[in-house]
């Protein structure tokens, strides 16, 4: 059916929510090679029917990795009306927190990232999809001014959560947020970065 099924040697049947998460997880990787140049006939003809499927369970699915991961994948795929309708799904179940928004894990990631951590890495990964479908042709107006307003609180929310080391506690959640920034930075282009040390100007800094 399009689904790549996860099921433990304990486990009579396939869980359902993980099925879902590990095929949203494979047709990323697909579309990724694809968006690349780098798929084949059959690379491609899985990840249609992968699409399919996770297309047919997006009513149901409300994991919002689960989603931007699917998100992620059509976009790749040059779905952009199925990721949109993915990225208005996930804008209605953004948290607030202070200035910032996240959005909760309800199972653990693929790589079993869970708690904050999980909650960072989810984050992430729906501020990805959130910048690539304001970059497409299909987003109106009323969608840019959303997603922009989300982009800048999640992005307030990753920066004011880095662990003691400076990073986001584990390497997969650390490599997304670092995803999302980089992708930000693409979208806004050259910038200049104003720094102050215990109330005194320094020199500006471009980036």
């Amino acid at each position: 059916d399009g689904g790549f099924t996860q099921k433990y040697r304990w486990e009579t049947a396939p869980d359902v929510k993980q099925t879902w998460l590990l095929t949203t997880y494979v047709a990323r990787t697909l579309a990724k090679l694809k968006a690349a140049n780098a798929s084949t006939k059959e690379t491609d003809a899985v990840l249609d029917k992968a699409l399919a499927f996770l297309k047919s369970k997006s009513d149901t699915i409300l994991e919002p990795y689960t989603l931007a991961l699917y998100g992620l994948a059509a976009f790749d795929a040059g779905k952009i009306d199925e990721a949109n309708a993915v990225a208005e799904k996930l804008r209605a179940s953004a948290i607030a927190e202070g200035t910032g928004v996240y959005w909760n894990l309800e199972t653990n990631t693929p790589f079993f990232g869970w708690g904050t951590a999980g909650r960072i890495e989810t984050t992430a990964v729906v501020l990805q999809l959130l910048l690539k479908v304001n970059n497409s042709e299909g987003t109106n107006n009323e969608q840019l001014i959303l997603n922009n307003a989300l982009i800048s609180k999640a992005t307030s929310f990753l920066l004011r959560n880095k662990d003691r080391f400076g990073v986001w506690y584990s390497t997969q959640t650390t490599v997304n947020v670092l995803d999302a920034l980089l992708a930000s930075l693409k979208r806004t282009g050259a910038q200049t970065v104003e720094v102050s040390v215990n109330g005194e100007k320094l020199a500006p800094v471009s980036i």
